[in-house]
This record gives C-alpha cells, structure tokens and sequence, in this order.
C-alpha cells in the first residue's frame, strides 16, 4: 500500500540523515541558534550560577553535604524543606539571606516514580486564576494539567509565608527549579503574582529562574511571563522542545523521507527492500 506510513524504515532513514548532516555539518546546529532570536546583554547572566546551584539544591544530593549544610555556607539559613514524593505534588525548599532581605524556593525536578506520574498528567487544560498576572491580562490561561495542579498545591502551602511575612518584611523573593521543578517555579511565579497583587508593582519583588523547563503556557501567557522569568535552555536538551509543533514537524519530515524510501524501493515492504 503506496499510502501508508512506513514509520520504522523513514524513523532510522531520519536518524542516519541526521547523523550525517551532523557529521559534514558540525557547527550548522550551533550557527543556526546563533541567529536565532536577539542577542542577550552579558548583564543577564549575573548570578545564574548561582541561580542554578540553587535549583541543584533542591534535589538534595549536593556532593558537599546536606541541603542546609550547603545553603548555611552559602549565607542562606533553611526555613523549611518538603521532601514529599506524591504524584502531583512538588518537593521544595524556602532558606532566607536575612542581610540582603532575599528569600529563595527551590523547587525539586523529576526524581522518582511520582514525579514522572506528574510529568505525564500532560494535557493542556484551561484554567482560570485568582486574578490577572500581569496588567492588562485575564484570567484565563492554557496549562500542562500535572504543571498546574501540583504549582497551585504548592501555592496554597507558600501563600500565607509569602503574604504575611515575606512581602511585608521586605523581601526580594526569588524561585528557582530545574526541569519540572522549573515549570513548577514558573507556575508559583504566576499564581503569587495573581494572588498578591502587590509583588507585580516591580520586577524586583519576584523574579524566577527556570533551567530546563518543558514547554507548560499558551504563547500569550508565556510571553506575559518574560518581565520575571529568566529561562536558561541548553541547545542539545530535548526537554525545553517537548510539545506537539516539534513533534507534528518531525512527523511531517519523516513521511516526507519515507517517500523518498518508497521511490527507491527502501521502505521495508519486502525482504530485499529491508536488506538493502
């Protein structure tokens, strides 16, 4: 059958394509995001070290010691730490820096089982928050279920340390998370803001630190987000690039190819075609 989709012969055709373009083209892949979107000012990467040894910490197996060993030798004294390991729920950590007045959440990323059952609640649902996260937005917006659900139960956990004790200290608070932990932290990033309309007054109240985050907002949410998040994506991570345009343009390619297999008798309809 002409018509139908032969997806393991065009898959390997696919990967040995890529290998080849990747072998005669080593630096194609790098030129390419090299010209890709607008250049970002050498101030924006202060601190991401930092930022990132902080979401590191919350998976708790720092190589110098215990998460409150590590945070104390950092300047930062842990209030509390969760390690809960239930589907739909995020492990987390809150350490303050009392001298600057800033307050770090770290949220944990995909560890267990549970967190993958999390990952996997991966339909994208419409919600309605609180209140608008940014000026001049609505309430509505599209998210990752497992995203949404677990952030808001975090949330509701940080909301009265937030509300009552952090905000009218003073302090500049800041999320950070790897993974899932970094979709989580972008998540809290959006419901405190809708919730205590006070931390949008300046970017500076909240700021929050996603490293590797899988794609969890609509566009239009997404991109009300950029003022307080700072997304750090590496270019060979597939995780950041898990959502269905890269899939459906994958799958276009592949049929393409297989095509190309079909013509030159390549497709694994038969034995001699699978052979050669």
């Amino acid at each position: 059958d002409q018509d139908k989709f032969g997806i393991k012969a065009s898959f390997m055709a696919t990967i040995q394509l890529l290998g080849q373009i990747k072998s005669r083209k080593p630096e194609l892949r790098d030129d390419i995001y090299r010209r890709s979107g607008s250049t970002v000012d050498a101030s924006s990467f202060s601190g991401l070290d930092e930022m990132l040894e902080l979401a590191d910490l919350a998976y708790d197996e720092h190589k110098d010691g215990d998460i409150k060993t590590v945070l104390k030798s950092m300047g930062y004294d842990m209030i509390k730490h969760d390690k809960t390991e239930v589907p739909g729920y995020l492990g987390h950590y809150v350490a303050l820096k009392t001298d600057e007045k800033t307050a770090i959440i770290g949220v944990k990323g995909t560890s267990g089982l549970e967190d993958m059952l999390t990952d996997a609640c991966a339909s994208s649902v419409e919600y309605n928050i609180d209140r608008p996260f940014y000026d001049g937005g609505g309430t509505a917006l599209r998210c990752h279920e497992g995203i949404f659900l677990s952030s808001t139960r975090l949330a509701d956990e940080l909301d009265p340390l937030v509300k009552n004790l952090l905000v009218p200290s003073g302090y500049e608070i800041i999320v950070t998370g790897h993974s899932l932990g970094a979709a989580g932290s972008i998540m809290l990033g959006v419901l405190l803001r809708s919730r205590i309309p006070s931390l949008q007054q300046s970017q500076e109240k909240l700021k929050v630190y996603a490293f590797a985050s899988p794609p969890i907002l609509d566009s239009k949410s997404s991109e009300a987000c950029v003022p307080f998040v700072t997304t750090v994506v590496n270019n060979c991570d597939c995780v950041p690039r898990a959502n269905i345009a890269p899939a459906l343009t994958t799958m276009k390619f592949m049929k393409r190819v297989d095509t190309k297999l079909k013509l030159k008798g390549l497709d694994m309809s038969n034995f001699r075609s699978t052979m050669a």
